[in-house]
């Protein structure tokens, strides 16, 4: 995950390491609840947030990749891919192990890295434009 795959930019390699990041950290939030249910359904949903963006990525590099190869395989596997994550979804929720309200705010981990990391990079930005001038 946190090698950068052939085809692909580094942002989305940054994008799947803050997610990394940001479920571990929400998940080490979760254990201030003292809930196994709540730590739980938090790694349930960031484990499944964190395969799905990995699983979503490599079918889009398939599909836009400039060759001559037939693109239906990588559109059925994008198919499988949701049926899977439904799937997966309805069972989580259906578990007495995991609490929908946890596994929620792990499954956003994905939502959580997308606001932050601009904000996290301007900042950043900003600080050393600072620093030169």
């Amino acid at each position: 995950m946190f090698n950068k795959p052939p085809g692909t930019s580094w942002t989305i390699s940054a994008m799947q390491t803050g997610t990394f990041i940001t479920g571990v950290v929400l998940v080490l939030g979760s254990l201030f609840f003292k809930s196994l249910p709540v730590t739980l359904g938090v790694l349930a949903g960031g484990l499944l947030a964190c395969i799905n963006f990995v699983v979503l990525q490599k079918v889009v590099v398939k599909m836009t990749a400039e060759t001559t190869q037939n693109r239906a395989i990588p559109a059925a596997v994008a198919v499988l891919k949701f049926i899977l994550l439904a799937i997966a979804i309805y069972v989580a929720l259906s578990s007495t192990y995991i609490d929908p309200i946890g596994f929620v705010v792990g499954l956003s981990s994905v939502v959580i890295t997308l606001v932050v990391m601009p904000i996290g990079r301007s900042v950043c930005g900003a600080f050393s434009r600072q620093g030169k001038g």
